[in-house]
């Protein structure tokens, strides 16, 4: 019998306690005496291994996620150096684009990029306020920059990344 079984089968002696069809007495002894009992505590007991084996398991787990998100970041920190090196010399040797049969690299011009110096002096045109703070609104402000507005301490940046195809 299962979990569920046992259980209800214990539950149909605890309503014939209550319909007066069992006395209290007699319902204890069948209960003690009963075979469905100590499969149901059987079934508990094994139950609570199965949750405690689970935990274990759990914690194994986080262990390892928190090892290998580290590795992870390691990857990523040898990636952007591995391009930003590579970058550097294309750059050095003047050479925009390289083709291999499985690659393709380039160096490509970015967007401008808004770029607010601390202590900046901001317009009121170019602030959003919300109740907890002041926002600077960024499109705008990079609009009225592209159309020459000088604006003391903003100024667009334009860089240079590594496309690898």
């Amino acid at each position: 019998m299962n979990l569920n079984e046992i259980g209800s089968e214990l539950m149909k002696l605890e309503a014939e306690l209550e319909q007066a069809e069992l006395t209290e007495q007699a319902f204890i002894d069948t209960l003690e005496s009963s075979t469905q009992m100590m499969a149901f505590e059987d079934k508990v007991e094994k139950t609570l291994y199965f949750i405690e084996n689970m935990r274990v398991d759990t914690d194994t787990l986080d262990a390892k996620i928190k090892r290998l998100q580290a590795r992870k970041k390691a990857r990523e920190a040898n990636i952007k150096w591995a391009k930003d090196r590579l970058q550097y010399w294309m750059e050095q040797t003047k050479r925009d684009t390289l083709k291999f049969p499985e690659f393709t690299v380039s160096i490509k011009k970015n967007p401008p990029a808004l770029q607010v110096d601390e202590g900046a002096v901001i317009p009121a045109k170019y602030l959003t306020i919300i109740p907890e703070h002041t926002e600077i609104n960024n499109a705008d402000l990079k609009v009225d920059l592209k159309a020459g507005v000088k604006v003391t301490g903003c100024r667009l940046t334009a860089g240079k990344s590594l496309q690898i195809r």
